[in-house]
């Protein structure tokens, strides 16, 4: 293969910890990903021009930086933080990711991107008012969120466009590139970020 897309995204109403007492909203939309990513580079690396696409979130712009003091939430969690702050680390690590690769001429490409509002059931954890909210406007929702379909045109693009065959470590909003939060080209935040998560799945990269 010479392409990984990493496609994962949950929202939880309360906190809970997976069995390797990871956060599962930091679990699910960033550490699984990025250790997917680890296990997986090796082979990626024997490809030419291979690509890696991160699946992430306009959610990411809404913390101002990401807390690798309490990265786990374990003080105030709250739903849309959680998932905003674990959507931030994923493009931290995107771009941290590409500086290495560029550094040590891997010939591999990593970028991130916003596939839009669309469709999906990512919203299945949330309160159920808010689920039963979501219900009732779902007719108008219907017609201003992308389908499936539509939601993996700038995957798509970003995976296999040969205009993009040596361009890493940006951000892409319908299939255009796009500036992400201010706080995602902190190199020494991104390094930070990096290192807690190679701490969190126990591995050394």
């Amino acid at each position: 293969f010479d392409v990984l897309i990493n496609n994962a995204g949950m929202l939880r109403h309360e906190r809970k910890v997976t069995k390797e007492g990871q956060e599962m909203t930091l679990a699910a939309n960033h550490l699984g990903p990025f250790l997917l990513t680890h296990l997986l580079l090796e082979d990626l690396k024997k490809k030419k021009g291979a690509r890696i696409v991160n699946v992430n979130s306009s959610l990411h712009h809404l913390p101002k930086r990401f807390d690798c003091e309490d990265p786990q939430m374990e003080r105030n969690y709250e739903m849309f933080s959680a998932y905003g702050r674990a959507k931030l680390a994923a493009v931290l690590c995107t771009y941290e990711l590409q500086r290495r690769l560029a550094e040590e001429k891997a010939g591999v490409t990593v970028n991130c991107l916003h596939p839009g509002q669309v469709m999906t059931d990512v919203s299945k954890n949330m309160h159920w008012i808010l689920r039963y909210g979501e219900l009732m406007f779902y007719p108008m929702m219907y017609l201003m969120r992308k389908t499936a379909y539509q939601g993996c045109f700038t995957s798509v693009h970003v995976a296999t466009s040969p205009e993009l065959a040596v361009v890493g470590g940006k951000y892409f909003v319908n299939c255009r590139e796009a500036r992400s939060n201010p706080s995602s080209y902190n190199k020494e935040e991104a390094k930070k970020v990096w290192d807690l998560s190679c701490k969190l799945v126990g591995v050394s990269w």
